[in-house]
């Protein structure tokens, strides 16, 4: 009886000690492939964090160098800006720009009533826009009766975008303060409006301006004026402020 169990019990006996030493190989794998499967997740957390890291510092440098370059256009215009400010406050007006001023004279003789006089004056003006100028004029009417004193503001714009020859067309208004005149005593001072047009021509810095005047006297009195209105030629000379 014993002899028939042993042949049967071997087989299960063999492979029992079989797996008892197939275990501790297993194991031995099992921790080898762990070990390797460990030193490749190191290398690819190296390799990552490195790899962030790289992406970080070109991200940082791009920055660095759009914000120079931005720093630098910013400084480019600012340069640029004060040039041009310090240009135009250094720059003269040019000939009937904003800001251009100029100084007139004017002279000659007129018949007025029976008497010839001769007529001097003199004017400033002042461009407030291009080719826009506002003007105050001074004449005095000597030398004969009735002596005559006038202020003359006005308005005036010149063709500006012309060279040398630059047309005008103006208005202005006149107050004048009359004096005596012979056996009538003191004349009524006089009012009038006019407009002027003609050709202003430029030599250097000296200005010649010539045209016509058509003026209205405003209720002049018919006993001392044949007429309300005339007409006469006008010449005067200026310069550049």
């Amino acid at each position: 009886m014993i002899r028939r169990l042993i042949p049967l019990a071997l087989p299960g006996l063999l492979m029992a000690v079989s797996e008892v030493k197939a275990a501790p190989q297993s194991d031995e794998n099992m921790i080898s492939r762990s070990d390797e499967n460990g030193l490749t997740g190191e290398e690819n957390a190296a390799t990552k964090s490195k790899t962030k890291n790289s992406v970080k510092e070109s991200t940082q440098k791009a920055k660095t160098r759009e914000k120079a370059k931005q720093k630098a256009r910013e400084d480019e215009s600012q340069r640029q800006q004060s040039s041009r400010q310090s240009s135009k406050k250094r720059r003269k007006p040019q000939p009937y720009e904003q800001g251009y001023m100029t100084l007139g004279f004017s002279g000659g003789t007129v018949r007025r009533l029976d008497d010839t006089q001769f007529v001097i004056g003199g004017s400033l003006g002042y461009f407030i826009l291009d080719g826009l100028e506002l003007s105050a004029g001074v004449e005095a009417y000597l030398f004969g009766e009735p002596t005559t004193w006038t202020l003359t503001p006005g308005i005036r714009y010149v063709i500006h975008q012309l060279s040398t020859v630059n047309p005008y067309l103006g208005a202005f208004y006149r107050y004048s303060f009359v004096g005596e005149y012979k056996n009538y005593g003191d004349l009524p001072d006089l009012q009038s409006i006019g407009v002027r047009a003609g050709i202003s021509i430029r030599t250097g810095s000296a200005i010649i301006n010539v045209g016509g005047v058509y003026e209205r006297y405003i209720e002049a009195s018919k006993q001392y004026y044949k007429d309300n209105y005339e007409f006469y030629p006008e010449i005067s000379f200026g310069i550049a402020l």
